[in-house]
Formats: C-alpha cells, structure tokens, sequence
C-alpha cells in the first residue's frame, strides 16, 4: 500500500502514457479517423513512443516501445517487426537522452524523424525491395515519404503533450 502512496504520480503518469499510444494507435490505424490528404498515411505511434521514451528514460521507454510496436501489430500485419523496432528505437532513445543529449523539442524533432525514416525504409526495404516488387520505388516516393513529411507536422504537438504530462506528474 505504501508503494501505491509513494509512487502515485509515476502510476498516474504511466496509465496517461498507456492512452496516449492507444490513442495514436487508434488515430493512426483506423481509416477516416484521422485526417489524410490524398492517399497518404500518417505516423504517430513512433513519435508518441520515442518521446515518452525520452523522458521515462531506458527500461521504461523500452516497454513502452515494446507495447506501442504489439498494439501497431495488432491491426497491420507485422509479424512483430513493429514491436522489435519500436522496442529497439525507444531503448536508443531512452539511453541517448540518458547520458548525451538533452531533452527538448529539438532533440525530439532530431530522434522521432530520423526514427521514422529509419522505419520507413526498413519496412520498404523488406516488403517492397526484397520481394522484388517492380513499383517498389514508385511506392517509396508517392506514399512513405509523403507520410513521413505529413507526419513531421505531429512531432511537437505529441512531445509537447508528453512534455505536459511528465511535468504535471513528476
């Protein structure tokens, strides 16, 4: 009971941190939801993930990212590279803020957007390049990088959204 009493705001925080990756995921995986243009897609399960990585550090951003990457997986059919790279990704992230860069915006901007193109060619690599599909560059240029730079735009809102919640239950 002492636990619960001494740790309440970590507890808080944390349960805030598990809705805000169900809602990204719900956002990000549920069509007519969230607002498209055109026909491109966005990500925000991967900022979402890395920043609350950034502040609740290594362990805690790792199963943070190991939960965002199994609720991505749910709905797309992964077979658990989403949760392997979110989990690999957030654990970067948690110890790089950890011992040699300083949380802020830009940092964030840095870490979620290089995180996402790493993703993007990675998943475009193996489902695209790999299987020796002929359109493979063609669906590189008019659908992932329009993501990705659609998906920019998110960053600061969702690092600033974890931002407040961190300091509101330090």
């Amino acid at each position: 009971m002492n636990y619960l009493i001494e740790n309440k705001n970590t507890i808080i925080r944390r349960v805030i941190f598990v809705f805000i990756l169900l809602a990204a995921a719900a956002l990000q995986g549920t069509k007519g939801l969230f607002p498209t243009p055109g026909n491109i897609g966005v990500f925000l399960i991967i900022p979402a993930a890395v920043s609350i990585a950034m502040f609740e550090r290594e362990v805690a951003g790792l199963l943070f990212g190991a939960f965002a990457g199994a609720l991505w997986d749910t709905y797309v059919t992964g077979f658990g590279f989403n949760a392997m790279f979110l989990t690999i990704v957030t654990f970067g992230a948690g110890v790089l803020i950890h011992y040699l860069m300083r949380n802020n915006l830009s940092t964030a901007m840095l870490m979620c957007s290089l995180s996402m193109l790493l993703y993007i060619l990675l998943y475009w690599l193996f489902n695209y390049v790999f299987k020796g599909y002929g359109t493979a560059m063609q669906v590189l240029l008019k659908y992932y990088l329009p993501t990705f730079l659609y998906s920019l735009v998110f960053i600061p809102v969702i690092y600033l959204m974890v931002r407040t919640v961190m300091k509101k239950f330090r």
